[in-house]
This record gives structure tokens, C-alpha cells and sequence, in this order.
């Protein structure tokens, strides 16, 4: 049995009278530690495994080695920003530590290899816009240029969740490889790396290049080509994708519509399958791999379903164009982008907390799409997801 010594008050805790029977063992227990602790000795709480969790004082300086060694009910634990000294296997195997950004909890998680998530996470944001102006061989679209910067705006509005937004415009299937990986090079574990794509997409009776993106230089970014760039990233990830499913099919006898973001309308060609495209999209980012390096999870929503398609709409006040999905994700948030003005409620916020949860967003703005067309629905990966997308 071991005791540990305060640095303050000058009296003994008997730190393993959760462990003294089996019966104890066996019950998961919670252990708060006084507020003039400062120091944790060596092995103080070793192998105490009814421990289930432990809060840790605001004034903690130092953590001993082998303090919860063999604590196997312990898997997260808070570390306090006064840490300033921690032991080697201080900790049990498998535990993730919740630390500050730069603070010497984390620098010390990153040297030893163990998983750590922050408490203070940043927010970066990559909004891609795909117009093809000077692309020959694709439609100009006019909605990406707009609905990118609208959403550039509304984000900038979100003081509670802070985005650290770059905007990027026609960018080459290089280029939009390299800017996720550019963009989101700083993130850490735990922080939200958000990603908007709306330009063209692609249709292809082969799985690997279904819903892939496409360049200005008309080349491809397959969905498993960004997840490839995604998974060294080690955040939480949200993408969004607001995109049509030409490429393949210009070049077909197929007879379509395409508006003027993210979406295509086929008329004479019954066999195209847009759940494949969907499900290509879905499952490059959901399954399991057995690379080490992939990291946090990932969240998405996409446009439409199916065999419907994602329509746009005209807006006579702006006189511009804007993606019915996208128009109805910033409504929820509280931007009417049709009339470029700010609402004084999010209509998305069903619980009234100031925040958009992917849960949230994606319920609002399907069931406002709707109303706009009846023939397009949103999709969204993992269902009923409280990860909080922006707040106010």
C-alpha cells in the first residue's frame, strides 16, 4: 500500500483505500484530489484499478513517475496548465490527457507518444471555390464564387468558435490537394479542420473516381486521393461538399442540366447511379484503415441523394446565384444569403444554446431545401452528431 505526501497541510492521504478489497476493485470509483495539492509522488496510485476517474487541483506542479501506473479504468485524465514537471510512465497505457495548446502537458504527451486531445482547440477553415472560368472543357459556374464567400461570412460572424478561414479559388487538382495539406498543417489533436468544397464534380462507373472532385486543369481529385492528405492531419474533420457530377458524363450521349453549383440534372440516362457516387464519398472517408498515421474523425455532409439533384437558385436582390443546399446551412446559422443580411436567431439552434451541431445543421438545412426543391435531400455522416460545428 502506498501514501502520498502533500507539499501542503501538512498531513497523509491514504491514496489506495479504494483498493483494499476486491470488492473495491471491482467498483469504478472517483477520486477529486484536495485544492493545496501540489505534487503527486512516484507510484502513488499505482495499480489501482477501481479508479475510474481523477480531477486533478488547478495548483498541481508536478506528477511522479509511475504515478497512475497500471490504472486501467483510467483512460482520459485532465491535466492542469500549472503542470510543470511529469514522470515517465506517469500514466497508464491507452489514456488520452486533455492539456492546453503549448502548454508543457502537451509538449510532454508529444515526446512520449501519448494520445492527447487539447481544451482550448483551434478552428481552421479551407473554402474552395471552383468557377472554371478559364477552363474550356467545363461549364463556368457562377454559384461557388458566391456561396464561398457568403459562407467566408458568416463564419466570421461565430465568435465563439473562431476559424482561422482561407479562401481559395480555382485551384488545380494539385493545388487543392496542396491546400489541405498547407491549411491544416498546424492542427492538432482536437482541434476542427473544416472543409468546403463547391465546384464540379465527378461521375464515373469506376468506384475509385466516383464524386471526385475536379481541378481548373480538368484533372481529378479522387475521394481517397484527399483522404490520403486528410488522414495525416490528426483533427477532428468536417467536410462539405457542394458539387455536381459532370465530369464522365460530357462525355456520354447523356442529355443534362447542370446549374450553376454543385449539381446535374440526367434526362436520358437511367443507369447512372448517384448513390454510388454518394456511397464513394461516404465510404472513402468512414472505413477502416490500417495506416497508424490516420487520426481524429471525420464528419460529413453532402448536397443531395440518390438520383435527385442539388438545384441552385437565382437571387433577384443580389442578382446572383447560390447552391439550394448551401443557401439553406447558412439560413439555419443565421445568414439569408438570397438578401445578404443577418437574422437576430440561428433557425437551426433547436436547443437554443448558441451553437450549430453537425446534427443541427444538417436537419435544418435539409428540411429548408425541401421547401425550396422537393426533390433534393441533404446527407450527413455520422447521424445525430452533437460535434459543434460553429457558435455564436
Amino acid at each position: 500500500m502506498r501514501y502520498a505526501i502533500f507539499t501542503r497541510g501538512c498531513f497523509l492521504l491514504l491514496v489506495c483505500l479504494l483498493c483494499l478489497s476486491l470488492g473495491a476493485r471491482s467498483q469504478a470509483e472517483s477520486l477529486q484530489l484536495p485544492t493545496s495539492l501540489t505534487a503527486i509522488d512516484d507510484y502513488a496510485y499505482e495499480n489501482c484499478t477501481s479508479i475510474s476517474s481523477v480531477i486533478l487541483p488547478s495548483g498541481l506542479l508536478s506528477i511522479g513517475q509511475g504515478a497512475f501506473a497500471g490504472c486501467e479504468g483510467l483512460t482520459v485524465l485532465t491535466v492542469p496548465d500549472t503542470v510543470e514537471s511529469i514522470g515517465e510512465e506517469a500514466f497508464p497505457e491507452g489514456i488520452t490527457l486533455y492539456v492546453s495548446r503549448d502548454s508543457f502537458a502537451m509538449t510532454w504527451a508529444q515526446e512520449h507518444g501519448v494520445a492527447y486531445r487539447l481544451t482550448n482547440p483551434a478552428r481552421f477553415a479551407l473554402l474552395i471555390g471552383q468557377s472554371y472560368e478559364n477552363t474550356p472543357t467545363l461549364d463556368t459556374l457562377e454559384g461557388p464564387d458566391n456561396d464561398v464567400h457568403s459562407l467566408q461570412t458568416m463564419l466570421g460572424r461565430m465568435s465563439g468558435t473562431p476559424y482561422r478561414i482561407s479562401l481559395k479559388q480555382d485551384l488545380t487538382a494539385n493545388g487543392i490537394l496542396s491546400a489541405a495539406s498547407s491549411v491544416f498543417s498546424e492542427a492538432l489533436p482536437g482541434d476542427i479542420c473544416l472543409l468546403y468544397y463547391s465546384g464540379h464534380g465527378n461521375y464515373s462507373t469506376s468506384a475509385s473516381l466516383n464524386g471526385a472532385m475536379i481541378g481548373v486543369d480538368d484533372q481529378l481529385v479522387t475521394m481517397s486521393q484527399l483522404r490520403a492528405v486528410m488522414d495525416t492531419i490528426p483533427a477532428e474533420k468536417i467536410i462539405v461538399m457542394d458539387s455536381c457530377y459532370s465530369g464522365q458524363l460530357l462525355q456520354t450521349n447523356s442529355t443534362m442540366s447542370i446549374n450553376q453549383f454543385g449539381t446535374m440534372t440526367v434526362t436520358s440516362n437511367p443507369s447512372m447511379d448517384l448513390d454510388a457516387v454518394n456511397s464513394a464519398i461516404i465510404q472513402a472517408f468512414t472505413r477502416r484503415t490500417r495506416s497508424s498515421v490516420s487520426q481524429g474523425n471525420y464528419y460529413l455532409m453532402a448536397a443531395a441523394r440518390s438520383t435527385e439533384a442539388s438545384e441552385e437558385m437565382y437571387s433577384q436582390s443580389t442578382g446572383k446565384y447560390y447552391g439550394v443546399f448551401t443557401c439553406a446551412l447558412l439560413y439555419g446559422s443565421g445568414y439569408n444569403e438570397r438578401l445578404n443580411t443577418f437574422l437576430n436567431r440561428l433557425p437551426a439552434d433547436s436547443n437554443g444554446d448558441g451553437a450549430i451541431t453537425l446534427h443541427e445543421g444538417y436537419t435544418f438545412a435539409e428540411s429548408y431545401a425541401l421547401t425550396i426543391n422537393s426533390g433534393q435531400h441533404a446527407q450527413v455522416y455520422p447521424q445525430n452528431s452533437s460535434l459543434v460545428l460553429w457558435k455564436k
